[in-house]
């Protein structure tokens, strides 16, 4: 009698609803050219390059580094949007 209700129990487990999962979030590097001539870097944890981009404009975040472009002067900002540890742009964000 033991094996006829270990496949109903089975069957009960199978039956309940899974929960949806939450969306995983990603690390991204995120390079801000200003209208000093330098790169501001900043990374930041979201769940897609335009929730990144959303956080950076939305809270302070402290920048992980600073490049100086010597005898360059940038005359437009713009955002690039990098997953952390690669050079392939996801998404790129000009401000006037």
């Amino acid at each position: 009698m033991a094996e006829k209700e270990e496949p109903k129990e089975k069957k009960k487990e199978e039956e309940k609803p899974k929960k949806p999962e939450p969306p995983k979030k990603q690390k991204f590097t995120i390079k801000m050219e200003v209208l000093l001539p330098a790169i501001l870097t900043y990374q930041v944890e979201a769940e897609s390059p335009e929730a990144a981009l959303k956080k950076l404009e939305n809270t302070t975040i402290p920048q992980q580094r600073v490049d100086i472009l010597h005898g360059k002067r940038k005359v437009k900002r713009q955002a690039k949007v990098y997953r952390m540890g690669t050079s392939m742009m996801f998404l790129s964000k000009s401000y006037v």
